[in-house]
């Protein structure tokens, strides 16, 4: 894992990606992640996360992700 993100964190460099840009997509694509592995459920999310449901909402709602895209049907 360390060399994965190691060799990410370098793509960044080269493109000349901030870090608050870096974090925030990191921040968001993890949640996506999560959220799509719980379809969508936020309880579940959060529970993961270590953190609380009305917080995953906010980061959600600020970091513009799509929780319909972690549902299934």
């Amino acid at each position: 894992m360390n060399r994965k993100l190691s060799d990410l964190i370098d793509e960044m460099i080269h493109h000349e990606i901030g870090i608050k840009l870096a974090l925030r997509e990191v921040e968001a694509m993890y949640i996506q992640k999560v959220l799509s592995y719980h379809q969508g459920n936020i309880t579940l999310a959060a529970d993961q996360l270590n953190m609380h449901r009305n917080t995953l909402t906010r980061k959600i709602q600020n970091l513009e992700i799509d929780k319909m895209k972690g549902r299934s049907g």
